[in-house]
């Protein structure tokens, strides 16, 4: 997992451990051969059954460095409301209105946690514990 990029930890978070790792996920998708924008219900079942286990540590979004608790990603990328009325806005424009960030993959699906947040795959990172050379995501 070295070839990865490494992302920025939060100041909230402490620095890695000797058996830690910080990744974005969307690395760890791409590298075992998914493509964000097509991903299946199968596959995403399967990385949301990963970002629940008990080794990961911590998710978060590095663009808010909110944490992403209990994770589950979804297919539908237009799920962000705002406070006005029959008016819905996609994850990419949020993104881009509020925090001035511009997606890459603006149709990929999305991860959502318990407190009814929205966060797109390409910036969130996980902290892993002890990963094995055979991973659970492979």
């Amino acid at each position: 997992m070295s070839r990865f990029r490494i992302p920025r930890s939060p100041f909230w978070l402490s620095p890695c451990k000797d058996d830690e790792i910080d990744f974005f996920l969307k690395d760890a998708i791409t590298h075992n051969g998914h493509h964000l924008e097509n991903l299946s219900p199968s596959i995403t079942e399967k990385y949301t059954s990963f970002l629940n286990q008990p080794k990961i540590l911590h998710v978060w979004d590095t663009i808010t460095y909110e944490t992403v608790p209990l994770p589950i990603i979804i297919h539908d990328y237009i799920a962000t409301y705002t406070r006005m009325l029959h008016n819905r806005r996609s994850v990419a424009e949020v993104y881009l209105e509020d925090y001035g960030y511009a997606l890459t993959f603006p149709f990929s699906p999305v991860i959502a946690d318990v407190l009814g947040r929205y966060h797109p795959i390409e910036v969130c990172a996980v902290r892993i514990q002890n990963p094995s050379v055979n991973s659970d995501i492979d």
